[in-house]
């Protein structure tokens, strides 16, 4: 995948999380990616502060293999 697909493949998972959805490897089809981790990892510093990042274990429908689910809340004020 060269540097400008990356990018892009980047810059859909991050407006997919901003848009309030839930994203695991089996989205990784939609946004033509091998692996949903290395792109949320590479994105933990685009989140807004006022969002936190949370995660779940959920099971595969395929396999049942447990797999993480992605998405954005708003931080609670303080």
């Amino acid at each position: 995948m060269d540097t400008q697909t990356k990018y892009i493949a980047k810059k859909a998972v991050l407006e997919a999380l901003m848009a309030g959805r839930h994203l695991s490897q089996m989205d990784c089809k939609e946004f033509m990616i091998e692996d949903m981790r290395t792109p949320i990892s590479h994105l933990r510093d685009k989140f807004p502060p006022s969002h936190e990042l949370k995660t779940t274990w959920v099971k595969s429908p395929v396999r049942g293999a447990r797999i993480k689910e992605y998405w954005l809340e708003r931080r609670e004020a303080i």
